[in-house]
């Protein structure tokens, strides 16, 4: 204001209660109930099914600082919602910046004894994860299926399996 930056009678008609709202990263505790919430309304924005939270995703968004405060938790949710296929958002789902670190060599995640839950639901992350390279993979290659087996280190056959084990 003080600078001419914003104009002084709408800055008294707003300062009526001012209110110091701390940033999400000292409201951790919060974020669970946030972000069911914006889950919500994505769905309804987007008008798709509601995704659920796994507590492994839930744990990754928990360890995060969050700069840019709700906004950035909602478009990190919502993006989620959009590339995940399944009910439910899994850790791996969320983007890179809120992930494990990886291995520069093999680009494998670097998993630490505190990032793993105390139940960690194998069989089924193995799986989406395995959905989800595959699909990547015929997304780089133009949805070439005999260089995306070779990419991937498959036979025909092997690749042709998996396409339909998830529908793809």
């Amino acid at each position: 204001m003080q600078e001419g930056n914003f104009r002084q009678d709408l800055y008294y008609r707003l300062a009526i209660v001012p209110l110091a709202v701390p940033p999400l990263r000292e409201r951790i505790i919060d974020i669970p109930e946030i972000a069911e919430y914006l889950l919500h309304q994505i769905a309804s924005d987007l008008k798709m099914t509601k995704r659920a939270l796994h507590p492994d995703a839930l744990q990754q968004l928990m360890s995060y600082s969050f700069p840019g405060n709700v906004r950035e938790l909602r478009n990190l949710l919502e993006r989620a919602c959009i590339l995940t296929s399944g009910p439910e958002i899994l850790w791996f789902d969320l983007p890179e910046v809120l992930q494990d670190e990886t291995d520069a060599e093999s680009g494998s995640p670097v998993f630490n004894g505190a990032s793993l839950p105390e139940e960690f639901h194998l069989r089924s992350t193995l799986a989406s994860w395995e959905r989800r390279i595959i699909e990547q993979t015929l997304t780089k290659t133009n949805g070439s299926k005999t260089e995306a087996a070779r990419r991937l280190g498959l036979s025909k056959s092997d690749l042709s399996y998996k396409l339909s084990k998830y529908g793809l």
